[in-house]
């Protein structure tokens, strides 16, 4: 039904901002854990581009989700003012974070 569609995406959405949020509050040894390496050098060099700080330029970022796209059996997700994307995966009733870029 349309309304269980709606609960859905809501559910998903919410996950993914704060799965974002998560991600905003950790650190470069945290995130080496979660990234894969491209993508960890494609961010350390937005930092370096930026001569703020981690901690300044996660504070100038959005967890808000812009965009959501549904894939097969995952949905990517785009943030306001974020430099980063992720997919998320629906599995048993829980969402995972599949992929970040």
């Amino acid at each position: 039904s349309r309304g269980l569609g709606d609960v859905y995406k809501r559910q998903i959405e919410n996950f993914a901002s704060k799965a974002c949020e998560e991600m905003l509050d950790a650190n470069f040894e945290q995130l080496e854990v979660m990234l894969n390496k491209n993508d960890l050098k494609k961010l350390k060099k937005e930092v370096d581009d930026n001569p703020d700080s981690w901690a300044t330029l996660s504070d100038r970022m959005s967890c808000e989700v812009k965009k959501s796209v549904p894939k097969k059996e995952r949905t990517k997700f785009y943030f306001e003012r974020g430099v980063f994307n992720m997919d998320i995966e629906k599995v048993d009733g829980s969402y995972f974070v599949v992929d970040v870029d």
